[in-house]
């Protein structure tokens, strides 16, 4: 995973235009799930837009992947080590970030 593109392009449909949103985000993938941090949390427009319309599209490289977001459990502790240690430099037995432990956790379910 270590060669992985540093980010992801993730394309949400606008909640009140319906036009594709898209936007460059730090994420990780864990299986069949990309996850996310929001960092501003709910106020995010990309969020609020997947709270609307949980599909999504995310581009990683040269692949094109679909999904539905979901929200829950925001408890998850390997997303959120994996995001820290990829983009924070965290390892354990260290504390997370703020970033990791308060953020909002967003996966996207591959089709």
């Amino acid at each position: 995973m270590s060669d992985d593109p540093e980010y992801a392009y993730l394309t949400t449909t606008g909640r009140v235009t319906g036009k594709p949103h898209r936007i460059e985000i730090w994420y990780r993938r864990i299986d069949d799930v990309v996850w996310f941090i929001s960092g501003g949390r709910n106020a995010a427009d990309w969020v609020q837009n997947l709270r609307a319309d949980p599909r999504a599209a995310i581009e990683i490289d040269d692949d094109v992947l679909t999904g539905a977001a979901f929200f829950e459990p925001q408890e998850a502790l390997e997303p959120r080590q994996a995001l820290a240690a990829r983009y924070q430099g965290w390892r354990a037995p260290d504390p997370l970030t703020p970033w990791a432990t308060s953020g909002l956790l967003v996966g996207v379910r591959l089709d």
